[in-house]
């Protein structure tokens, strides 16, 4: 039992903190070789140092702790391959929806009036009577059902006698 490393010498020989080593160990993801029943202390392997840089660096590219596990319970390049492909193409898209943020931000900067809303106000109009059209349309015939309801509006106004725009 001479390779056991108690915690905190691990944790110092692996760059993660004791607590983050305390968080590995009850999700299941580095467990220690020896918990002490009576005090709690945990001791790990000299051998467990290898798996502890995978997570270290896995953790450092933001791989999620449930992949990180299918990387170290597989222990096959393939899989490890597959699961940083998918990963990569979140980050991606993460990335994406960053640009997206910041370019919005930018322009926002560049003319902050277009957030900065214009005070609501309340008024109130004497009763008048009001045509309307309603109906059922789904998201690719919406465009359709809503000029169909002005010609029909439209009509319907020109009938009645009304005066202005439809």
């Amino acid at each position: 039992m001479d390779d056991l490393l108690p915690i905190g010498a691990f944790s110092r020989a692996t760059l993660i903190s004791a607590n983050t080593l305390r968080s590995y160990h009850e999700s299941g993801l580095l467990e220690p070789a020896v918990v002490d029943p009576r005090t709690g202390y945990r001791g790990y392997r000299v051998t467990q140092l290898g798996d502890a840089a995978v997570i270290r660096d896995l953790r450092a590219l933001d791989v999620p702790l449930a992949e990180i596990r299918a990387v170290l319970a597989a222990r096959d390049p393939a899989v490890t391959r597959r699961i940083l492909t998918e990963h990569q193409a979140r980050m991606r898209e993460r990335q994406a929806r960053t640009e997206q943020i910041l370019s919005t931000m930018n322009s926002l900067l560049a003319d902050p009036a277009l957030v900065t809303r214009l005070a609501v106000t309340e008024r109130t109009f004497p009763a008048m009577p009001a045509f309307t059209v309603t109906g059922e349309a789904s998201e690719s015939s919406f465009a359709t059902f809503l000029d169909d309801a002005y010609q029909r509006l439209t009509v319907t106004l020109e009938r009645a006698g009304a005066e202005g725009n439809a």
